[in-house]
């Protein structure tokens, strides 16, 4: 059974789209691969826990807490609301991050799928963006109704989120696309990428703001830094209240894209090695 779109776009005479709509019915034959990976890694997460799902709430809740009190009470006493703005950037930094470690590893640890069966191996790494996704989604709601319930307040920006989101899950897609196919010809990059990462924190604007560590180098980095926009125009909506400013847009309304196509494209340019390197 196939989408009445994609059936249309497989009868296109244009070549390109003939051959996205086949891409896209390839993909529709093995989406019981995505939805059972993707259910059973958010069930097997915390699956022989006491506590079991409420793990996926208690673990953001404990996040936000621990950064109220360091933040705070303790470091932070002289900004407003500091552990919202930390919250906000840790939580989109970690999705960044667990989807490049992620993708990583995601075809180098099914190894014996990926050489025993045939299907559309893409669908391992996005079930693992979107099981990484959902506890984002999770995040957020919670941040949401703490930053309420704060009396901070959120107004209608609030809405930004959703395409902000979408458009950070289509950029994490395209990462771990590149990484999960390049670290099955270089194993070394998963550790080298653990390491680049941890710096990567430090070097955003997450614990500290832009305007309070501005010098020439790092608004030279963070210019040319697509994580930097995702991470800014979370904390315009969140922390500051106000819709993003429109450079973070057209950023992250180009860069998104670009990353998933590139992404894919390496990924597919890879894969016919994988059964020979594995």
């Amino acid at each position: 059974m196939e989408f009445k779109p994609v059936k249309r776009m497989m009868d296109s005479g244009n070549p390109l789209v003939h051959r996205i709509g086949h891409y896209l019915a390839y993909l529709w034959q093995y989406r019981f691969i995505y939805t059972t990976t993707v259910v059973n890694d958010f069930k097997g997460r915390f699956r022989y826990t006491a506590l079991g799902y409420l793990w996926h709430v208690l673990n953001p809740l404990t996040q936000i807490v621990i950064y109220y009190l360091i933040f705070t009470v303790i470091f932070g006493r002289d900004i407003p609301n500091y552990w919202i703005y930390v919250s906000t950037g840790m939580f989109t930094f970690n999705f960044i991050l667990q989807s490049v470690i992620g993708g990583c590893g995601c075809i180098v640890s099914n190894s014996r799928m990926v050489t025993k069966m045939a299907f559309a191996r893409e669908m391992l790494v996005a079930s693992k963006v979107t099981t990484n996704f959902i506890t984002l989604a999770i995040s957020y709601a919670i941040l949401s109704f703490l930053v309420l319930a704060s009396g901070a307040g959120l107004d209608w920006r609030i809405v930004y989120m959703i395409p902000i989101s979408l458009c950070l899950a289509v950029f994490c897609l395209g990462l771990a696309f590149f990484f999960s196919a390049v670290t099955v010809y270089v194993r070394d990059v998963a550790n080298a990428m653990g390491i680049l990462m941890s710096c990567m924190m430090f070097a955003l604007p997450i614990f500290y703001m832009a305007g309070q560590r501005s010098t020439p180098g790092m608004e030279l980095f963070w210019s040319i830094n697509p994580m930097y926009y995702f991470v800014e125009s979370v904390h315009d909506v969140f922390y500051s209240g106000v819709s993003p400013d429109m450079t973070t847009v057209l950023v992250i309304l180009i860069i998104s894209p670009v990353a998933f196509a590139v992404g894919l494209l390496v990924f597919k340019k890879l894969e016919h090695g994988f059964a020979e390197r594995l």
